[in-house]
């Protein structure tokens, strides 16, 4: 698959290197989750303790139904990704605007090429300082000895004659450039909704998120209020990394784990929480946090990129190979490959790349060098006189966009929120039906009768049947190829 001419994904530079460690600590996998223990038809109740605690008498289990959100990954790496030069702001500087190194790199190459002279800047060759204070610059041409300035609503440029003197050559200094072809580039290029606001507060970033005006990823502290805790105690809608130990758990699980000697200590696992402390999110799953009530307290830093559904075709691509694959079955094999094509094309981006070894097969006077070297981290034995060496490398380019890994992940977790909370809990009544675990992108719930539809809200089915946005519950036909939710599996008990 090619991408679109104009579409390319930023990597982190040195100076924004702390980003790429925000990502990775908040690189979230899918959930999986036990919400309740055991159910069977017939003789378990949906929601016992909590619908009697209520004064309401619970209702028996009819059927245990396991539904799968088909393509998941594939419908969420076809969504919006977070393509082009990427704009930081950070609470400290006022949340103004810091261009990237590729934007700035980018429009240097173009004045280049319009005027026909080799610019030097940080990309092409290293940081020119001029000055007795050394100030840095974005661009320079050494042969007219001029500085060229990328300030993201305007560029600068000037001669850097020593009659104008130091005060002349700072960068905040230099004469503005207003000439048309500049201004053209640069709205059609770099604008982005946010792009006029020289600075930000919080209220305007989260109108912005609410808005769609504003898309990439937002770290921030954000909760559920109490008087929400209730609607989101099943399923909590905070997906985070935590340390958990034995004193975090219940009674019941926590006696198993002394008994059988597990979780000495505490463990990193993946949580529901009611809470996130500098938790990095995605734009369109905050969106859909603040939309349902949740609070954000503080905002630390926004980056912001250009939102294109650039995968798009290639979805399309998988979901056609499959459907016909359904159709044929001398297609199945073209079908299996293309599913698996589909399902591991973001899991790329997220390789851990500082994981990497390099392994040498030496013999005992080769291995006693390697062994001794400060890179050296694991040694196996083959034969008499043969090892495997693994040192960790030298040098290593970290040069993947691991901001799309990111997104998919984001957008996976919303879409079972949104299956719970915009389908299952906004036209069944609770009494109905009660979450037993889920896993990634299935989830197995209990009901209180045979026929999910028939449980629907009287007042909700005319919505449920006719909703264009509603996740119908399918099984049958192409649609099984479609990023919707089917039937996995159906039954009289789980446990």
């Amino acid at each position: 698959m090619t991408l679109e001419p104009d579409i390319f994904f930023s990597l982190f530079d040195e100076k924004n290197k702390d980003l790429y460690y925000l990502f990775k600590k908040n690189m979230v996998g899918g959930p999986s989750i036990i919400f309740h223990r055991y159910h069977e038809a017939g003789k378990t109740k949906i929601r016992e303790v909590e619908m009697r605690a209520k004064g309401i008498e619970p209702k028996t289990c009819q059927k245990i139904v396991g539904l799968d959100a088909n393509a998941l990954y594939l419908g969420c790496i076809m969504a919006d990704q977070p393509t082009g030069s990427f704009t930081r702001r950070r609470e400290e500087t006022g949340f103004q605007k810091e261009s990237s190194v590729k934007m700035v790199s980018e429009w240097l190459e173009w004045e280049a090429e319009t005027r026909g002279i080799p610019i030097r800047h940080q990309v092409n060759d290293v940081e020119k300082r001029i000055g007795a204070r050394k100030l840095p610059v974005d661009g320079f041409h050494g042969p007219s000895q001029t500085v060229f300035q990328f300030h993201a609503r305007g560029t600068r440029s000037s001669r850097c004659g020593s009659a104008r003197g130091e005060r002349q050559r700072k960068p905040t200094l230099l004469s503005p450039c207003c000439h048309p072809a500049v201004k053209e580039f640069l709205s059609t290029k770099f604008q982005r909704p946010m792009d006029k606001y020289k600075t930000l507060n919080k209220d305007q970033i989260l109108q912005a998120v609410l808005d769609g005006k504003l898309f990439g990823v937002v770290e921030c502290d954000i909760f559920v209020p109490d008087h929400l805790k209730e609607k989101f105690s099943e399923m909590c809608p905070i997906f985070k990394n935590t340390e958990i130990s034995r004193e975090d758990i219940g009674d019941y699980m926590r006696g198993f784990a002394e008994e059988h000697k597990i979780m000495p200590r505490p463990r990193r696992s993946l949580i529901g929480s009611y809470f996130g402390e500098k938790i990095l999110l995605a734009t369109p799953l905050l969106k859909w946090y603040l939309e349902h009530g949740l609070e954000v307290t503080k905002i630390y830093q926004i980056v912001e990129y250009t939102p294109s559904p650039c995968f798009k075709p290639f979805g399309e691509a998988v979901s056609n190979a499959r459907r016909a694959g359904d159709v044929d079955p001398s297609k199945a094999i073209i079908a299996d490959t293309m599913k698996l094509v589909g399902n591991s094309s973001y899991g790329k981006t997220i390789t851990d790349q500082e994981r990497h070894r390099e392994v040498k097969f030496c013999d005992e006077t080769k291995t006693s060098r390697l062994v001794n070297s400060s890179f050296f981290r694991q040694l196996e034995v083959i034969n008499e006189n043969t090892y495997e060496i693994q040192s960790a490398k030298k040098r290593i380019s970290l040069n993947l966009p691991m901001q799309i890994g990111f997104f998919v992940y984001q957008y996976a977790k919303l879409r079972m929120l949104e299956f719970y909370y915009d389908c299952i809990d906004k036209y069944l009544d609770r009494s109905d039906f009660q979450y037993c675990e889920m896993d990634t992108d299935s989830a197995y719930i209990a009901f209180s009768r045979d026929s999910v539809e028939g449980l629907v809200r009287p007042e909700m089915r005319a919505e449920f049947e006719t909703g264009s946005r509603v996740l119908i519950l399918r099984r049958t036909g192409l649609m099984t190829r479609e990023p919707l939710v089917c039937l996995r599996k159906s039954g009289l008990g789980m446990g």
